[in-house]
């Protein structure tokens, strides 16, 4: 599962042991603040440099948990990417996310907000 929140940007795969989650980044301030936020303090994060995503924590259930309360309780806005664009620190992300939404906007039939999509320029 692909995450973009306010904390950062995340990649969240059941991998290694039974019942363990890998919680994966590129940038590692991303997982300090999800760390934070769902109070995993001594989360040991993991620096691998010969991997897609150098930076991951590995939780069990019951940390996969907080880390999705943290993630519902941080939505407190009625629009995400003008959200980031408010947030220090979140420069780097705002750019990126913006991509994100115009590539995964070219998949519905009609582009947003209701204009056509023509099949000559799409």
């Amino acid at each position: 599962m692909w995450c973009q929140s306010v904390f950062g940007a995340f990649s969240i795969v059941k991998k290694g042991g039974e019942g363990q989650w890998q919680i994966r980044a590129r940038v590692h301030s991303d997982l300090l603040n999800l760390i934070h936020a769902a109070k995993l303090e001594g989360q040991q994060i993991i620096d691998t440099t010969n991997s897609d995503y150098r930076y991951r924590i590995i939780v069990g259930p019951e940390k996969l948990h907080c880390v999705f309360d943290a993630l519902e309780r941080s939505i407190d806005y009625p629009n995400f990417k003008g959200r980031i664009g408010q947030l220090p620190r979140m420069e780097k992300h705002c750019a990126a996310y913006h991509k994100i939404w115009g590539i995964l906007e070219r998949l519905q039939p009609t582009r947003a907000y209701g204009g056509f999509r023509g099949s000559s320029s799409d």
